[in-house]
Parts: structure tokens; sequence; C-alpha cells
């Protein structure tokens, strides 16, 4: 009997440390048009949020960041950015991660940050490599309405 309350105790301390019941969810994703033309996105989430693993393409010019365990509740999967060298932003979730597309004009430098619920991406010149711990500022942010 013990043996099985002993399997039942690790069965649901294992289940209580699984990133998919612990998994942040993406609530909003906010653009900000900032000098140099450059933007920012905020996307804000429910729960801290691991440093996005990302990579470039150049043809067609895309950013894409994987969130690992992250559920997205965004309203849509798509939406016009419309500023500067982005054009758009995808959101499309599969199996255990969320992938967030930035469709662009041409390839630019990114960098992104995370600060506690939020990630921040910024991309442009001045932007810097693509570094999670490069901290990015939005003095003089100016924002871009962007439907939901």
């Amino acid at each position: 009997m013990t043996r099985i309350l002993s399997i039942i105790g690790v069965s649901l301390c294992i289940a209580m440390l699984s990133p998919v019941l612990q998994a942040a969810n993406l609530k909003t994703l906010d653009v900000a048009a900032l000098p140099g033309d450059r933007i920012e996105l905020k996307l804000a989430f429910d729960a801290p949020v691991p440093a996005p693993r990302g990579y470039t393409t150049s043809q067609p010019a895309r950013i894409a960041l994987d969130l690992p365990g992250v559920t997205s509740q965004l309203a849509t999967k798509s939406r016009d950015l419309g500023s500067g060298n982005a054009r758009s932003v995808v959101v499309v979730q599969a199996q255990d991660r969320t992938r967030v597309i930035i469709n662009l004009t041409t390839l630019s430098p990114y960098s992104s940050r995370v600060d506690g619920n939020n990630l921040f991406v910024v991309i442009g010149q001045g932007a810097g490599a693509a570094q999670a711990s490069q901290p990015t500022t939005a003095m003089g942010a100016q924002r871009v309405a962007v439907p939901p």
C-alpha cells in the first residue's frame, strides 16, 4: 500500500513540474515604432517566459522565434505591422511551442530580451545581434495602433 502511495506521490510531483502544466500563455502583442526606422514588438505573457530560440532567413526575409512551452491566446494568428521594414507578424502553435514569424521587406538585425512576463524584440539597424541579454530601450517610442 505504501508503495502505491509513493508511486502516486512521485507521479503527481512529475506532473506538477511538467512544462506543459506550467506553460506561459501569450496574451497580447503590442507594436511600437522607434527612431531610426526600428520597430519594437512587446509580447506579454501570463507567466515568465524562457528566452526564445531564433533564426533568420533571407529569401523570404524573416525572423522566426521559437517559444518552447508557450501557448498562444491571441485572437488572430496574423497581423499587418505596416511600419518600417517589418511588414507582418504571424504567430503559430505547433505541439509544445509557439513560433513567432516576423515578415520583413529586407533582412535586418534584431535583438530580443526577456523582462519578467514580457518578451521584447527590436528590429532594425542598431538593434544589434540576436541576443536575449542585450538590453534595448524604448525611449522616444511612438505607439502604433495594431488592430486585434
